[in-house]
């Protein structure tokens, strides 16, 4: 099965690309989590990044997510959760507890 290392490394990989060479963005953050009891099968994934998800709809920013985990998905993750916001969504989410504690602590940024 999988790690939350090994997913994080994979996101933050294909999220800077998306990047498209712009200057690497501070507010950009991960938090994995497994939620599978430490077997590596199923994660909650809180992705934050301004490049790749301004202006799209939540199907398609999970699409972006889905895509770069394609490999990881088809041979050992069995189920991801997605949240998939532009920093601002995040902020906004954050302030209502929509985080939770123990999740923020997890928070990396890139």
């Amino acid at each position: 099965m999988s790690s939350s290392s090994e997913i994080s490394a994979t996101l933050i990989a294909a999220l800077k690309g998306e990047n498209d060479g712009k200057e690497e963005q501070s507010e950009n953050k991960l938090i994995v989590v497994d939620t599978s009891d430490g077997c590596g099968a199923k994660f909650l994934i809180y992705v934050v990044a301004e490049a790749p998800f301004q202006g799209k709809s939540t199907l398609e920013r999970h699409r972006i997510v889905n895509s770069a985990l394609a490999e990881l998905l088809a041979t050992r993750v069995h189920a991801v959760e997605i949240k998939a916001w532009t920093p601002e969504q995040y902020e906004k989410r954050k302030a209502k507890g929509s985080v939770p504690d123990e999740h923020l602590k997890l928070e990396q940024c890139f």
